[in-house]
């Protein structure tokens, strides 16, 4: 018997974006990664900054391509698949990430 493959929007997957509730994909696959936050090697914000997005371009490019035990680890996250039908602009959009040391200004 095959196994069951959820379909999900990219507004779903966008949906999950706090460190609470934190899903990526990659290469069309969505990946909830809640619990791999706070484990994750680069620290917590690596992960959550790009949380309801897809990662792909991230894993492959600086600040260093991931190893193929990075993707297996992945994988154990997987929850299924990005709906074909899902407007692809949504599906690929990721955060501008800032390439400053400096921690960021908080107004409150």
């Amino acid at each position: 018997m095959a196994e069951q493959v959820w379909g999900y929007t990219a507004p779903e997957v966008a949906g999950h974006c706090t460190p609470d509730s934190c899903w990526v994909t990659h290469e069309g696959s969505v990946y909830d990664v809640t619990r791999f936050v706070r484990v994750h090697p680069g620290g917590e914000s690596v992960v959550t900054r790009l949380a309801g997005t897809d990662v792909s371009r991230v894993m492959l490019g600086a600040p260093h391509r991931h190893s193929d035990n990075a993707y297996r680890w992945l994988e154990q996250y997987r929850i299924g698949r990005l709906d074909s039908g899902s407007d692809p602009h949504l599906v690929h959009l990721e955060p501008q990430v800032s390439r400053s040391i400096e921690p960021p200004s908080w107004t409150f």
